[in-house]
């Protein structure tokens, strides 16, 4: 209550200053006037005197100066009176509230200032948050990607562990093919890749080896030492969807007699779930089995020899 009352008698006291400066500066300016009229006049009276002006003239002149003097007595005592108001009414504790309250308006404009510099501020961080905001959005995507990724890869990881456990039980399964004879010393290549059955090599009528089998195999890289071979996948024998699978398996293996040669048996990952249709054939036709794993994308390698075996 005491402040709204101090800030209303300090408007008053403002608007009561600026009425007396006002008054104070019309007066001056009044004043002023006169002075320089006074001067004017009195010059024109002395030329019209110089000239011979007439009486009436001169009679006339003299009467609006006369007025004129009575004018600046008049305003002169008002002046007079108006400076001893002001001594009067602006006493020292009057312009002590007078410096009081300029001081308050321009602390006002100071804190003005930093009310509009600390918006400015929040401002600015608010745009740090909304774009750290958006970058903690981005990495979550990316950590949600990754974790899709890695859910993915180990879904992938079992599904390999279990198509060489299925691997594994058919070796033991197979422990019960035939076992090679002495006289089983060569041996027939076989490759699975693709979901297809691949011959390794080629051979002359009578079971003997005459090189790589490139009808089915595109060599990637020889030397005088070894040739490393791919499979083509759209060669061999199809052992998916095939129901001539066992009737061309024979055909393939029909020169071969199961007590000279023996059938090392390559396989790759992505047809695990293929090598226990071909190794029960195989047993049908009484070969012995040495199976060999190689990865997805790694070459055949060829050493050379009547009984070179997987690499």
């Amino acid at each position: 209550m005491a402040s709204r009352r101090n800030s209303s008698l300090s408007s008053s006291l403002e608007l009561f200053l600026d009425t007396i400066c006002n008054t104070f500066g019309g007066i001056l300016f009044i004043l002023i006037f006169v002075v320089v009229l006074l001067r004017m006049t009195q010059k024109q009276v002395q030329e019209a005197v110089a000239d011979g002006v007439s009486q009436v003239e001169y009679a006339a002149v003299e009467k609006e100066l006369t007025v004129l003097e009575s004018d600046w007595q008049n305003i002169s005592k008002q002046l007079s009176e108006q400076l001893e108001l002001n001594a009067r009414l602006l006493t020292p504790d009057k312009a002590k509230l007078y410096a009081s309250h300029k001081e308050l308006i321009e602390e006002n404009k100071k804190l003005v200032e930093q009310i509009n510099q600390t918006a400015k501020t929040n401002l600015e961080h608010e745009k740090e948050i909304k774009s750290l905001q958006e970058r903690n959005a981005s990495l979550q995507k990316e950590v949600k990607d990754l974790t899709t990724s890695i859910s993915k890869q180990t879904a992938d990881v079992a599904q390999r562990q279990q198509s060489i456990k299925e691997l594994q039980d058919s070796q033991k399964e197979d422990s019960s093919l035939p076992q090679m004879s002495e006289q089983a010393t060569s041996v027939v290549g076989l490759v699975i890749r693709y979901h297809r059955l691949y011959l390794w090599h080629r051979y002359s009528p009578d079971g003997f080896k005459l090189g790589l089998n490139t009808d089915d195999f595109t060599v990637v890289e020889e030397t005088s030492s070894y040739v490393k071979a791919m499979p083509k996948p759209w060669h061999g024998l199809a052992l998916r969807d095939n129901p001539l699978m066992e009737v061309q398996i024979r055909q393939l293996l029909s020169r071969f007699s199961p007590s000279r040669f023996y059938t090392a048996l390559i396989v790759s990952p992505d047809s695990f779930e293929d090598y226990r249709p071909v190794a029960r054939e195989l047993k049908k036709l009484g070969f012995a089995i040495q199976p060999h794993v190689v990865s997805q994308d790694h070459g055949i390698v060829d050493r050379g020899g009547s009984d070179s075996s997987a690499q």
